[in-house]
């Protein structure tokens, strides 16, 4: 029963304090990249609408990890697991 009370599917708020909590901290995010030196990998879809990808690469090029990555998709869009090309 409890899994049930903290499903994104069963509750649309957590969704929605994810999305709050992330415009409230946007600035941070960009002001704080070159704080960043853990490793990571960002995928970007060359046709999404959602994510800004020049903002992706901007903040990407700012961080000071020695271990980074940042993937173009060509032909993706935002949602990446449910594109064609995906395999």
């Amino acid at each position: 029963m409890r899994q049930a009370i903290t499903s994104r599917k069963s509750n649309p708020l957590l969704t929605f304090g994810l999305l709050s909590s992330f415009i409230r901290n946007i600035d941070r995010v960009a002001t704080y990249a070159n704080k960043v030196d853990y490793p990571y990998l960002i995928l970007l879809g060359e046709k999404d609408v959602i994510v800004d990808n020049a903002a992706s690469r901007a903040w990407h090029s700012k961080t000071v990890s020695t271990v980074k990555e940042l993937k173009l998709l060509v032909g993706s869009f935002h949602e990446l697991s449910k594109e064609p090309n995906n395999g």
